[in-house]
């Protein structure tokens, strides 16, 4: 099949605004992919959506509310009519000693780098089985393979994702 008359997937990203994120819109834009990039700030992503207006939505998303988070998914499924792949990026490194971290820092950094990408998972997966399709790509970390000192609660909050995911992949 000639690749300009494949169809297009629909994307779901989160945390679009810099990194890997913003390079995988950027790169799935420029091959003529739709995309739903989500960012906790979306003017950092205005320009982006400006050059690829039929195929770029931007949404507010902080993935570590579960309420804003399935009115998100709904939302891409309804705007492309279907939701191919959801990408779990959003996150954060959580640095430092860790009996220097606070609970509070602990938590917060489970709560978008963990409970987060449930959150969007648990959202997407009614959609996916009734279309009978659709991709999870989590995103992890060289953390899971080896961890460093000072990397201790964000290794250990990719080493969640990296269990879960092994278990979806069984499940579903």
């Amino acid at each position: 099949m000639n690749e300009s008359r494949k169809p297009s997937r629909a994307w779901l990203i989160t945390g679009c605004s810099s990194g890997l994120g913003l390079a995988l819109v950027t790169s799935l834009l420029s091959r003529g992919q739709r995309v739903i990039a989500t960012a906790r700030q979306p003017g950092s992503l205005a320009e982006l959506a400006a050059r690829y207006p039929v195929t770029c939505r931007v949404f507010s998303l902080d993935i570590s509310d579960a309420v804003p988070v399935k009115s998100a998914i709904a939302e891409a499924a309804t705007a492309w009519g279907r939701l191919d792949v959801i990408v779990n990026n959003a996150g954060y490194g959580l640095v430092g000693a860790f009996e220097e971290l606070g609970a509070e820092q602990i938590a917060r950094n489970f709560s978008v780098n963990f409970f987060g990408a449930l959150e969007v998972i648990r959202a997407a997966l009614p959609i996916f089985r009734a279309q009978g399709s659709g991709h999870i790509v989590n995103i992890s970390a060289a953390a899971v393979i080896s961890n460093y000192a000072g990397f201790s609660i964000y290794g250990a909050t990719k080493w969640a994702l990296e269990g879960v995911s092994e278990s979806l992949a069984a499940e579903l």
